[in-house]
């Protein structure tokens, strides 16, 4: 009631001297919770506020109808959210919460130009690259702007958050060996693939998500050399070299299992990854990304060995360009 009342306090500027007022109380149900409104703010993500608010990022993506599973929230966004428990017996309380997962999540801030203000210092304040900036406010290509202009501000963020149930709700990839020696094992199982069928793969992989097929070899080539049956010593697997981990990742987006062991799966994981980086950061970023972690790269910059990475890979898409 409390909260109602000040939600009725809100609007006495559009409430006329007389006008008699009936606010209704709801019991909030698991089954028929109330609502309130709830506008993003910086630094605000749908995990923090789910955990805050007692409810779950399911209620809340599907409540507000966000893209995909809600890593995308806009500063200004109004977010409808419960106004009571609304998480299910089944996974509420501490020993519903069996361990946690670090994700990246893209905040968007709002900026007004100001005098001196430019790109490369919006970029370098908000540690996000000047390409980011462009492409998201659709500046030109010299990066001008103007004053006053309200500008969208891609900051990616790395966020900690509680997984309830037994098992993480992602589609895992095909099992994976727990040894590389087993993984190398596993992978004579499978035929065969030569490199020029996985040239021919990358390729078809890159036009499909919108990379460069000159990067997207480049890469693959610094991985493995375009070899199916490679596997490094942290467990990366196949021509893409991907880790289990991520291969995971991509299974959930595309709601389908992905066997990183069979050379058309591992390549679209690999692909399908690079091509998330590129939309997020430069070229020269989303390289540092495959290689290092794009949270990394931005948190404490390219490490050497990512620089000598970034600069064969860059080198060799010159060469297959």
């Amino acid at each position: 009631m409390t909260r109602a009342i000040h939600r009725v306090r809100a609007l006495s500027p559009l409430i006329r001297a007389g006008t008699v007022l009936l606010v209704v109380a709801l019991v909030a149900t698991a089954a028929a919770p109330a609502w309130f409104t709830y506008r993003v703010r910086p630094g605000d993500s749908l995990w923090e506020l789910a955990r805050q608010y007692h409810t779950t990022v399911a209620t809340l993506v599907a409540a507000n109808h966000l893209p995909g599973n809600g890593e995308l929230i806009l500063v200004g966004q109004q977010l409808r959210i419960p106004d009571g428990p609304a998480v299910p017996a089944s996974v509420r309380g501490p020993a519903a919460v069996t361990h946690t997962q670090t994700r990246t999540v893209t905040v968007w801030m709002a900026h007004r130009v100001v005098t001196g203000d430019t790109v490369l210092g919006l970029a370098a304040r908000y540690r996000v690259g000047p390409a980011a900036i462009v492409q998201a406010n659709h500046l030109p290509a010299d990066g001008l702007i103007l004053l006053g202009h309200v500008l969208r501000i891609p900051v990616v963020r790395t966020v900690t958050v509680p997984v309830a149930g037994r098992r993480p709700s992602v589609i895992s990839p095909a099992r994976v060996p727990t040894s590389v020696a087993a993984a190398r094992r596993a992978l004579q199982q499978y035929p065969a693939v030569g490199k020029d069928q996985v040239r021919a793969m990358v390729v078809a992989a890159a036009r499909q998500y919108g990379v460069p097929p000159n990067l997207a070899l480049a890469v693959a080539w610094q991985e493995s050399g375009w070899n199916q049956r490679a596997v490094s010593g942290a467990g990366a697997l196949g021509a893409m070299q991907v880790m289990p981990a991520t291969g995971a990742w991509v299974s959930s987006i595309m709601h389908r299992r992905l066997n990183l062991f069979q050379a058309q799966d591992n390549i679209i994981a690999g692909v399908f990854y690079l091509a998330v980086l590129a939309r997020q950061a430069t070229a020269r970023e989303a390289v540092a990304g495959y290689y290092q972690g794009l949270g990394s790269v931005r948190a404490q910059g390219m490490l050497p060995s990512t620089s000598r990475y970034v600069a064969s890979v860059l080198a060799l898409a010159r060469r297959f360009a």
